[in-house]
């Protein structure tokens, strides 16, 4: 059974995203993503191949206190890109902006065109985004 943390469909594109709970080392290679990572997102994508022509594999990986955010993208073939992403998650209100913005890039809005707001949980509007 594949277990992926959440896969994103529209007709023309699918975003398959996948958490993992290790450190990336920025001043690597790739970042220091594993290999076995990366087969393993590759796998996801191939069997997703026939659904759609454009094809986006997301690793995301927690991002400590102090380091930069991260978010690279490599285009591995026509239509295949992967990318990787940090979401900080020593504060829920970061986390949850950081996870709208993932949501605003993987559909084609800019997140840096609109402001993203994020209340704490359990408030009537736990999150809203503005101007959109």
């Amino acid at each position: 059974m594949i277990h992926v943390w959440d896969v994103l469909r529209r007709p023309d594109r699918i975003a398959i995203l996948d958490t993992k709970w290790k450190s990336l080392d920025l001043a690597k290679r790739m970042l220091g993503v594993r290999e076995s990572d990366v087969y393993q997102m590759l796998a996801y994508g191939q069997g997703y191949a026939n659904e759609a022509p454009e094809i986006d594999l997301v690793l995301i990986y927690p991002r400590a206190f102090d380091n930069p955010p991260v978010a690279e993208t490599w285009s591995l073939a026509p239509g295949r890109r992967l990318s990787i992403w940090t979401i900080p998650v020593d504060e829920a209100q970061a986390t949850t902006k950081a996870l709208i913005a993932m949501d605003l890039t993987l559909n084609g809005i800019d997140p840096g065109a609109h402001e993203i707001a994020a209340s704490s949980p359990g408030s009537s509007t736990e999150t809203s985004l503005s101007s959109l």
